[in-house]
């Protein structure tokens, strides 16, 4: 299992709600995304337009096919330079298995 967190902060209001329309969207797709086991998503308190995404993935196979995927691709192009203002990502492994409730 590897993780995959992203920290980006959007360039403004307009762009703060062009990303969440996108957000939205994604969201019904995540069951279709092969390999992605839980999606998260954050908004961080007293920073403006600022957002946490955590992904957790079966394998680091899974996350190397979906950021070469069309798909992928093209939401970046879409969005990606024209929302963000700052983009961090890190891949990272849990210290124990994710605990599921019913």
């Amino acid at each position: 299992m590897i993780g995959v967190s992203i920290t980006v902060t959007l360039k403004g209001k307009n762009e703060e709600e062009r990303f969440l329309a996108a957000f939205s969207k994604i969201m019904e797709q995540v069951p279709h995304i092969p390999g992605l086991q839980d999606l998260k998503a954050c908004k961080v308190l007293g920073k403006e337009f600022t957002y946490h995404l955590f992904t957790l993935w079966e394998s680091e196979a899974a996350v190397e096919a979906w950021v070469s995927h069309p798909q992928y691709r093209e939401l970046m192009r879409k969005g990606g330079e024209d929302l963000a203002a700052s983009f961090e990502s890190f891949r990272w492994q849990p210290v124990r298995p994710p605990i599921r409730r019913p």
